[in-house]
């Protein structure tokens, strides 16, 4: 099983060579979780660059920066691709309910101000008639 070491941005890997600049990264296994940067990686897995991913050993791909995958399952949110085993990240799960959280309360408010508008606009019909 490949293990780690990592200093501050510098991070190798027996069983799996990587190499990494300017970032942070963590791996367990064989599989990483890394936020937007340069990383090149041979081994069991291609290249990533920036928000593009390419993996072989999961032998899938990702580009994009809101996508998520089966296969070793990979998420990525804003420019975090997270690659755990099989799990998807809870980052991305965080990300997903509090988009929906938002989204509904706006939608909440919309439709609240669109009600009070409506009520408001009868009322005025009733009074124009006095």
């Amino acid at each position: 099983t490949p293990t780690t070491s990592i200093s501050g941005c510098f991070l190798s890997i027996s069983g799996c060579s990587v190499s990494i600049s300017g970032c942070f990264l963590s791996i367990s296994g064989c599989f990483l979780s890394i936020s937007c940067c340069f990383v090149s990686i041979s081994g069991c897995f291609e290249s990533i660059s920036g928000c593009s991913v390419s993996i072989s050993g999961c032998s899938e791909s990702i580009s994009g920066c809101f996508e998520s995958i089966s296969g070793c399952s990979v998420s990525i949110s804003g420019c975090f691709v997270s690659i755990s085993g099989c799990s998807v990240s809870t980052v991305f799960l965080v990300v997903f309910c509090l988009f929906l959280v938002v989204f509904s309360l706006f939608l909440t408010l919309l439709l609240s101000s669109t009600m009070s508008f409506l009520i408001l606009d009868k009322f005025r019909h009733i009074l124009d008639k006095f």
